[in-house]
This record gives structure tokens, C-alpha cells and sequence, in this order.
């Protein structure tokens, strides 16, 4: 019994040492990610002036409250307005010219104004070439945001479909679940995606769960009426209905991410195109 109780901590230990080794490389992975990616905004991205100023809040005066021969101060803690990041164009500006030239797959920069998602889109000849592959070409487990490479990849597809990682760093998709709440998105009612000859606004319409699977993926809609039947679907399954809808005169932009509680399950955000303006 000694020597099988020796036998079985001695592989516990290796056991506890091996995983231990993969968490610190996760760990480095991560912060490497983190730092390229920090990179692309450090190197390529701008920021400009916005055109709508951001909503302020001032704190009211308070009197003064007396009790008895003391005078103290009244302090009233007053919440502040939540910002709506509602501004109907992006407040960076992206060097595509720099950044094509490191890789040629770029297709885009997406950018959801008020959160941590700003990244450079790319589109690979298949959906695994970016899934681990940062925009660099070098490797990491959170990969790259990517198109769907069965589309077009110029955003003239009725449904554009994205994926991304769900990082618990918050990087990557890691806060795109933030719009299962109705709340979230009435704060956060648009995105972006700059072009090197402008930029599109899409609003958020709909939020949904599904299956890796699902005909929310569906992207060629040549049948007659396919296309409606699609977002008469959408709207039948999100969680809860925003200002705005789609409808089949319009193209869509599908975000995808994990969620982390089985292997399969999706949460999907669908914008609509809103604007395209061309800048240059």
C-alpha cells in the first residue's frame, strides 16, 4: 500500500506541474495577444473628434444643514447619466495603407464604440486560418476577428457573418455577451466597420443563442423570399427587440462568439446596415 500511495503522488505531482506549466503558457499566450493587439491600436488607429459630444451630468447644489450650533454640509451622491455611445459616426480614424502592408487579408477594422472590441477584420481561405492566428500570421489562442470566407468579404453580402473568440480577458468577442441584456444595447445601439474608403454604421437589432449549426449562418439566400424567412426567423428568436429591425430590403452583419457553457452554443449579434459613406 506504501509504495502505490508513493507511486500515486509521485504522478499527482507530475500531474500538478504539467498543469500548472500550461497554465503560465496560457497566461504568456494571452499577454502576448494582448500586447500585439495593443500594438494595432498604439500604431494604426487614430482617434478624431467626435460629432456628438458626450452627454454630461451636473451635480445639483446642496444646502447646508443645521443642527443645533453645528453646520455641516449636505453631500448628495448623485449617479451619473449613463453615456450612450449613439454618435452616428466612429471616432478613430484607421491607416489602412500601413496596416494591409503587414497582412493583405485585412478586409476592415470593426469597432464598437464604449467597449473593448477594436480590431482589424481579416478573411482567410478557410474559417480555421485565422482561429488561432493573430493578424500578424503569428499564433495565439485567441486568434483574429474573421469573415466567414464563403462571402464576398467587401460587405455587399446579405449577411456578413464574424467570429471571434470569447476571451475571459474581455478581448476578442470576450464583451459582445454583455448584449444579452436589453439594457446594454439600448446604451450601445451601434457599430462600425471602417474600409480604407470609408466606413459602415450598422444598428443592433437583434440577440440571440443558438447552435453552431443554425441557419443564423445561412449566407447564400438565391431562393426567392430565403432572405425574409431569415430575418422573419431573427426576429422571432432575440432575446428581447431593440429600436430597430430588419427587414429583407437590407444586408445584415452577423457577430458571432462561444459562450462558453457547451461546445456548440453560440450568442449571435445582427446589426443592419444603417449608412455606408464613402470617404476617399
Amino acid at each position: 500500500m506504501k509504495h502505490i500511495r508513493k507511486i500515486l503522488i509521485a504522478v499527482l505531482a507530475v500531474t500538478v506541474v504539467i498543469s500548472g506549466g500550461y497554465a503560465i503558457k496560457t497566461a504568456l499566450d494571452y499577454r502576448q495577444e494582448e500586447a500585439d493587439y495593443q500594438e494595432a491600436q498604439d500604431t494604426f488607429v487614430t482617434i478624431v473628434t467626435p460629432t456628438v459630444e458626450t452627454p454630461t451630468t451636473t451635480i445639483p447644489q446642496v444646502a447646508p444643514v443645521t443642527n443645533g450650533d453645528i453646520t455641516t454640509e449636505a453631500v448628495e451622491v448623485v449617479e451619473p447619466e449613463p453615456i450612450v455611445y449613439d454618435a452616428t459616426e466612429p471616432d478613430i480614424g484607421v491607416d489602412f495603407q500601413s496596416l494591409i502592408a503587414v497582412n493583405g487579408d485585412i478586409i476592415g477594422w470593426l469597432y464598437c464604440p464604449g467597449m473593448n472590441i477594436s480590431y482589424p477584420l481579416l478573411q482567410g481561405e478557410t474559417n480555421q486560418t485565422y482561429i488561432n492566428t493573430t493578424y500578424k500570421g503569428t499564433y495565439s489562442a485567441a486568434g483574429s476577428i474573421f469573415a466567414d470566407y464563403r462571402i464576398e468579404g467587401n460587405f455587399t453580402d446579405l449577411n456578413t457573418v464574424l467570429y471571434g473568440h470569447n476571451m475571459k480577458s474581455d478581448t476578442m468577442f470576450g464583451q459582445l455577451q454583455d448584449y444579452r441584456q436589453a439594457s446594454f444595447a439600448a446604451l450601445h445601439p451601434y457599430f462600425f466597420i471602417l474600409t480604407p474608403n470609408g466606413y459602415l454604421r450598422y444598428e443592433v437589432c437583434y440577440a440571440l443563442l443558438t447552435d453552431a449549426s443554425s441557419s443564423v449562418y445561412d449566407y447564400n439566400f438565391s431562393q426567392e423570399g430565403s432572405f425574409a424567412s431569415h430575418i422573419a426567423m431573427l426576429d422571432s428568436r432575440t432575446l428581447y427587440h431593440t429600436a430597430y429591425t430588419a427587414t429583407e430590403n437590407d444586408t445584415i452583419v452577423t457577430l458571432s462568439t462561444c459562450t462558453g457553457y457547451t461546445e456548440s452554443e453560440r450568442f449571435v449579434l445582427v446589426g443592419r446596415l444603417a449608412a455606408w459613406v464613402i470617404t476617399e
